[in-house]
């Protein structure tokens, strides 16, 4: 059963739509910054500054906001999962602001499981490693996306602990 989700729009006009993605994997990532009032509007200017991109975005109060046309639309979030990974920005600087957040938990979880059920995504993450490919399953955090990523950066977001919830309430809901 797919959740009810109340999911608002806010394209990133430099997010090339044409370029589609097999999703396999779903990144959960926070934005590193505090939270602000400015929201949405706060993220795109983050993410334009780093050119980045990401398909959707949880706020603080929980409102849910797709940056894509569609969830299916390339992003760079994470080096070596962009080509199989949906990514979801959480609102927030660090594990202290995810944790304390139950209505944005509960967001966070909704939409993961809704992704699931629309492509098909396992709760269990495994990596399938060929010469020259490397595609991501399940749902991680861009920390541990970046460990198997030889060029990566070495984020810290999302910890363990957040991800572990975040799966077990998905697997809850079924």
């Amino acid at each position: 059963m797919t959740p009810s989700l109340d999911i608002l729009t806010h394209p990133l006009p430099w997010v090339d739509s044409t370029k589609l993605i097999r999703p396999t994997s779903i990144v959960l990532h926070w934005w590193g910054e505090p939270i602000s009032v400015r929201g949405i509007v706060h993220l795109s200017e983050l993410l334009e500054k780093r050119q980045l991109s990401v398909q959707f975005a949880v706020l603080a109060n929980g409102d849910i906001y797709q940056l894509t046309d569609t969830a299916d639309v390339f992003c760079r979030h994470a080096k070596c999962a962009n080509e199989s990974a949906i990514g979801i920005e959480i609102e927030g600087n660090d594990e202290r602001d995810l944790d304390a957040n139950i209505d944005q938990f509960h967001s966070v979880a909704r939409l993961v499981k809704y992704l699931q059920n629309m492509y098909s995504i396992s709760s269990d993450f495994h990596v399938e490693q060929h010469p020259g490919d490397i595609r991501f399953y399940g749902v991680t955090s861009h920390k541990q996306v970046d460990t198997y990523c030889a060029d990566a950066n070495g984020k810290v977001d999302v910890h363990d602990e957040y991800v572990r919830r975040i799966i077990e309430e998905v697997k809850s809901c079924n």
